[in-house]
């Protein structure tokens, strides 16, 4: 899961940094496939701490199913009561995935839907 794991986390890197630095945010991978089967990878805010995002997901969790989900912080710490994204996980279309074919578009349509959010 390792390979999976960190092509998802160098895919979004290549893809996202421009595009979210423009939003005032950098990429920083914080957790590649932890010893509890979590990668996470911090958007980090140039101007307010308080708005920093975290994108994870994981293979023998719940969100295995639901794909990647991001959500807000609160005191330097993920919040897990501030799901950003998906809005609704209702269908796969409604989801992000982070593995398969399809992932290197999932990542763009993630990391365009994480924009859309900034604005």
């Amino acid at each position: 899961m390792n390979n999976i794991h960190q092509n998802y986390v160098s895919h979004f890197i290549e893809v996202g940094t421009q595009q979210l630095f423009d939003f005032g945010y950098t990429i920083e991978a914080d957790i590649i496939d932890g010893s509890d089967g979590v990668t996470s990878i911090n958007l980090i805010s140039r101007t307010n701490p308080e708005s920093n995002k975290v994108v994870r997901f994981a293979y023998n969790r719940l969100d295995y199913n639901l794909g990647v989900i991001v959500y807000g912080t609160r005191d330097g710490k993920i919040d897990f009561n501030q799901m950003l994204l998906p809005q609704i996980i209702q269908t796969a279309d409604q989801t992000y995935g982070y593995m398969g074919q399809n992932m290197p578009n999932e990542v763009k349509r993630l990391i365009d839907d994480i924009c859309k959010k900034l604005v």
